[in-house]
């Protein structure tokens, strides 16, 4: 009969109480059927449309005796309340409000109640805002009448006069406040807050767990959603909170931290007065045994965000509460379990929030107060005989937490850490403690990879130590990874252990049963064959058991589907030894069939990848032929697969429509749900099929640059070959670009990019087509449509790396003719710095992560100006003219201090490289820095620093500007101010600036003013936080020496500027030879953070070469009093 009704009027039917109530009980029944519930659902969504479904949910709401069809009734209700409430009459709206309050005063459930009162506060919300509306201009009036409504006056009902028996009341009055405080306008909600106060106070002084709760709801939703003067009143309730904690229940206490944890920033300044407390209360917490885990990771939560907004909370009191933490700390890492290595496995425990709270005091707590604070812990630790092994691995542990907050301390005492952590590896008995060891190792060199390099010889034994001990697997594991990791850091020095190294991995793969570790071998040996630079590998070693092994591997019918990575370590193993011994196609032949194969398993996306990997790297050693087409056919094939889409909508826990979010490993398309491996193995095609094509073309590019005998009609064939694989995987990005629509995947824009640069190798103007007549024109089109920021900030990060590739190519046609897109392409970024894309339109509810989006997209703008001017050089200069004005906007003190100070490093990259634009605008940046200096937060590093970086620019660039010359004093005036402004970073800037302006304007050397510029550069040097600046240093320095040829300091240059050298200059000079020679050292040991070249090599040696016998005697004494390793690495570079 419903079904019937429902067919004859889509918009809407009835229902009576009867059938109502047996679809509730059919819908909250234990186990329905899809057809039963689809139908249902169908049946209520029509009967909501129906004003009188109000009625009748309230009814059932007040009289079905099931607990389950009330709750679903008051859920139901409080989505369509809202929408028929606003049309009725006010009679008929006050008898609802009656009946809500009847509901709730008779409701004993708690969560029936809870879902009532969400309806109690959205009606009180729609109040309000009418009231809003009508009463606007006057507050008295808009007070008075919401005082008459019976909802807002039991929601703010004196909560005394409730009985034990009616506590529940209390209890939601106080949830709905909390939900009020959340939704309301603040300009009403604001006239009641003394009222509110009055309640969260009793509740707190004397409610249950459940008052506690729901009134610590109320108070953060305030400091959340009000402005910190306005609910100045509540902060003596802090105490309340605080005092009595211990007595509230565990579940109420955690969400009472949840809720401070949720704070902001600028929210937790309403509680900064009562931090002391509230650590020292956590801190005793956080030790108690009456807490789970769980909880007490929160209290570490809340330390961490009191660390990094108040940090003197630690350091007062001679660091009282710090020297409490670190010891806390340590006692929380050293705890007692039953089995140590099996507790390795538990995502939390006491260990990891020990081990939480020193990191967070090494990244807020000033490095050389935190540093000797834990490794005085350790070494206590490490030398008591009668320490445990959770207190050993509490202590190895702690040194590789604390690595990158005390990056200063660590580069002074790495020597002494190394030798601690080897020799506890050799002395230590108990195997989690070992791989502790590894772990903390495996941190070093993640943030010391320049310095770690260094103590190869002392770190790579200790892991082929550790590979031999094949009685613990765990060990072996774990040093194979820190194995593959670390050789990826090294460079030279790999030829040294490759003979040691590589039969010991191919030992595990051949002999050991575990396949997790023969997995791990495979990954290991292949990072170490690709990282191998000797061209004769293969006749120093022996790979023929390896690869025999590899291929039972690969036909293997026992293997499991989750042991498809150890297929595919294998298949990539194969394809090193194949590219790196120069393997024939023949020999490779059964290897490059099994990959075939490997790509056909669409729904085993680990195999896939590893066939299409391994068929890209041996791109470089197979010629392209026939049989290829078939890799073509298969990846189109797989990517125009569909059966991985399923049309379904996601539901909610009663099973209606809902937007929320799909499961883990679903993508949400529309109405359709993707499975993410399914997506995946898409995308993964794409990119190995762009891979293999950009082997080929790097192959092909070499033979048609390198092979002057071809002739033009071979040269065709060769290209024709490349093509003919291009042409169809072109069509396939098209018609991909449209189908994958809203789940498009951001792999997807990287294997366009690559296919462009590919294509363009081999065939410049092809490449160029594809550029722009098909590829630009997607990601223009994706940027203005798709509402997706981090999708944005990819596309532009493509752009990029298709101009860096291709020049200005990327801007000409196929009659060498400029095109638009050059100015198309600052078009978008005028777009993003203005805010006017379709997705910077959109606001995300986490509005801290979208503001760090929002830098992330306008960095990728400012990127792009920068690399377009590397690439166009001067002949940029007619486009930044056209731009200046509008970018100099962004130096406005009227603009955010973060856009200001990007536009001051934005200029000065373009600066760089488009040197005849300084002429132009170096007057007007001079007005923009004035101007900045005295609007910059005192607090702030980055703009202080780019003002110094760009003053540096400015004069390297042009050091011939009449401008500039003549305000060279000025701009020491205002380098000297930034000094004393700015911090560690902003200082290295300002003295590089210093070093460029008087090496580019070749100042006088035996000027007063050179002679204490001198002083100040070398006495704040070496850099250590911005690298790249040492290079200025050694300009100025080589500047310097090029002077000193007539004193017989330097001699055998052709680079002498001449004159004469006073005392005062020859007496600067040799003061001062010390810190040239640590700026040598630091460059050599950190030449990829420094980026010192072989051209900066070269220059550095005519130098050295050149100093008399006494500074060559200098040089030798200076190296004499370096540690081993970094003597090794210094001596070993200036060699070389």
């Amino acid at each position: 009969e419903m079904e019937k009704q429902q067919s004859d009027n889509t918009e809407q039917i009835e229902l009576n109480y009867e059938q109502l109530s047996e679809l509730l009980n059919i819908i909250t029944s234990s186990a329905p059927s899809k057809q039963d519930l689809d139908k249902c659902h169908n049946l209520i969504k029509s009967f909501s449309k129906n004003q009188k479904c109000i009625p009748l949910f309230l009814e059932h709401i007040k009289t079905n005796t099931k607990t389950s069809c009330r709750q679903l009734a008051a859920v139901l209700l409080s989505k369509k309340i809202t929408k028929h409430y606003v049309r009725l009459e006010a009679q008929d709206k006050g008898e609802i409000d009656r009946q809500l309050l009847d509901c709730l005063s008779t409701e004993k459930q708690y969560l029936v109640a809870k879902a009532i009162s969400t309806s109690v506060s959205k009606l009180i919300v729609t109040e309000f805002t009418s009231a809003l509306a009508t009463f606007q201009d006057n507050q008295q009036q808009l007070l008075a009448h919401l005082k008459q409504n019976q909802l807002l006056n039991f929601v703010l009902s004196d909560p005394e006069k409730y009985s034990t028996e009616h506590h529940h009341l209390f209890e939601i009055n106080l949830y709905t406040i909390a939900e009020l405080i959340e939704n309301c306008d603040s300009d009403v909600l604001v006239g009641y807050l003394n009222e509110i106060k009055s309640i969260v106070k009793i509740a707190l002084e004397k409610g249950t767990s459940k008052m506690r709760d729901n009134a610590t709801m109320c108070l953060g939703n305030l400091v959340r959603n009000y402005d910190l003067l306005q609910i100045g009143e509540f902060k003596p309730l802090i105490p309340t909170i605080f005092d009595s904690i211990e007595s509230f229940k565990e579940e109420t206490v955690s969400h009472i931290y949840e809720t401070l944890c949720d704070f902001n920033m600028k929210s937790l300044k309403f509680f900064e007065n009562d931090f002391d407390s509230i650590v020292r209360k956590t801190f005793k917490l956080i030790e108690s045994e009456s807490y789970q885990i769980y909880t007490k990771m929160i209290f570490a939560e809340l330390i961490q965000m009191v660390a990094e907004c108040k940090k003197k909370i630690f350091t007062s009191n001679k660091y009282e509460l710090l020297n409490v933490g670190v010891n806390i700390a340590f006692r929380l890492s050293s705890e007692e379990v039953d089995n140590i290595e099996k507790s390795e496995e538990n995502e939390i425990s006491l260990f990891e929030i020990g081990n939480r709270l020193l990191s967070v005091f090494s990244y807020t707590i000033k490095s050389s107060n935190i540093y000797p604070l834990v490794i005085d812990n350790v070494k206590k630790i490490l030398s008591n005989p009668n320490a445990n092994e959770f207190q050993r691995r509490a202590a190895i542990s702690a040194v590789g937490v604390i690595s990158e907050g005390c990056e200063e301390s660590f580069r002074d005492d790495m020597d002494e850490i190394v030798n601690l952590l080897i020799n506890c590896f050799n002395q230590e008995k108990n195997i989690a403690v070992k791989r502790e060891v590894i772990i903390s190792f495996d941190r070093l060199v993640e943030y010391f990879e320049d310095v770690m390099t260094a103590y190869h010889e002392q770190i790579i034994p200790m892991l082929i130590t550790g590979l031999n001990e094949t009685q613990s697997e765990r060990i072996v594991e774990s040093c194979l990874i820190e194995l593959n990791y670390f050789i990826g850091y090294m460079d030279d020095e790999l030829e040294d252990y490759q003979e040691k190294i590589i039969p010991l991995l191919i030992n595990i793969v051949l002999n050991f049963k575990q396949l997790k570790l023969r997995s791990e071998a495979l990954g290991a040996l292949s990072t170490f064959i690709k990282a191998c630079t000797d061209e004769n590998l293969n006749k120093k070693l022996d790979f023929k058991g390896l690869i025999t092994t590899c291929s039972s591997i690969l036909t293997s019918t026992n293997l499991q589907p989750e042991e498809n990575q150890l297929r595919g370590n294998s298949l990539r193993c194969i394809g090193e030894i194949a590219v790196k011994t120069k393997l024939t196609p023949t020999d490779i032949a059964p290897f490059s069939a099994i990959a075939l194969e490997f790509a056909k398993q669409k729904q085993e996306y680990i195999l896939t990848e590893a066939g299409f990997g391994y068929l890209g790297l041996v791109a470089s050693i197979v010629d392209i032929d026939n049989d290829l087409d078939n890799l073509m056919n298969l990846a189109m094939d797989i990517i125009k697969d569909d059966s991985g889409v399923q049309t379904s909508k996601n539901k909610d826990e009663y099973g209606f429509d809902s937007d929320s979010e799909v499961e883990d490993g679903n993508v949400n398309n529309g109405n359709n749900i993707v499975n993410s491996d399914f997506i995946k193995a898409k995308c993964t095609t794409i990119v190995a099929v762009t891979q293999f094509l950009d082997s080929s073309s790097k192959r092909l590019s070499a033979k048609l640059s390198s092979d002057p005998t071809l002739s033009t009609s071979q040269d065709e064939l060769v290209k024709n070959s490349f093509i003919r694989y291009l042409e169809p995987l072109i069509n396939l990005f098209d018609e991909l670009w449209d189908a994958v629509d809203d789940y498009i995947n951001l792999e997807l824009i990287t294997a366009f990019r690559s296919l462009v640069v590919s294509t363009w190798r081999v065939d410049k103007p092809l490449g160029r087509a594809l550029w722009i007549q098909t590829a630009f024109y997607n990601y223009e089109k994706f940027l203005e449509d798709t509402d997706d920021k981090d999708q944005a900030i990819k596309i532009c990060e493509e752009i990029y790396m298709v101009i860096l590739e291709l020049g200005k190519d990327a801007f000409i046609n196929q009659t060498g003719q400029q095109t638009n897109h050059l100015e198309r392409i600052l078009g978008i970024t005028v777009k993003i710095l203005s805010k006017k894309l379709s997705c910077q339109l959109n606001t995300a509810d986490d509005e801290e992560e979208d503001e760090d989006t929002d830098e992330k997209l306008t960095n990728s703008a400012t990127d792009l100006y920068m690399i377009i001017a590397e690439k166009l050089g001067n002949d940029f200069h007619p486009y930044l003219a056209k731009m200046y004005e509008y970018l100099s906007k962004y130096l406005d003190t009227k603009k955010s201090e973060y856009e200001r100070s990007l536009m001051f490093a934005t200029i000065a990259e373009v600066l760089r490289y488009c040197k005849v634009s300084v002429k132009f605008f170096c007057e007007s940046l001079f007005t923009a820095i004035n101007a900045n200096l005295k609007k910059i937060n005192k607090n702030t590093e980055e703009t202080y620093r780019n003002i110094a970086y760009l003053l540096g620019v400015l004069y390297e660039s042009d050091p011939t500007c009449e401008f500039l010359i003549n305000k060279h004093q000025e701009t020491a005036q205002i380098l000297e101010f930034v000094f004393t402004m700015a911090d560690k970073i902003g200082k290295e800037n300002v003295i590089a600036a210093l070093s460029k302006m008087v090496y580019s304007l070749k100042l006088d050397v035996n000027g007063s003013f050179f002679l204490s510029v001198t002083n100040t550069i070398m006495s704040n040097c070496p850099f250590t936080a911005d690298y790249t600046e040492n290079k200025a240093v050694l300009k100025f320095w080589f500047y310097f020496s090029y002077n000193s040829l007539l004193k017989g300091i330097v001699s055998g240059y052709t680079n002498s500027i001449g004159g004469d050298l006073s005392v005062e200059a020859l007496n600067c000079y040799k003061e001062n030879f010390g810190k040239f020679l640590g700026v040598v050292k630091y460059v050599c040991l950190n030449e990829k953070k420094c980026e010192f070249s072989q051209d900066d090599y070269s220059e550095l040696k005519l130098v050295l070469n050149s100093f008399n016998d006494e500074l060559k005697a200098a040089v030798l004494n200076y190296t004499n009093g370096l540690s081993e390793g970094e003597k090794a690495v210094f001596i070993k570079k200036l060699n070389n």
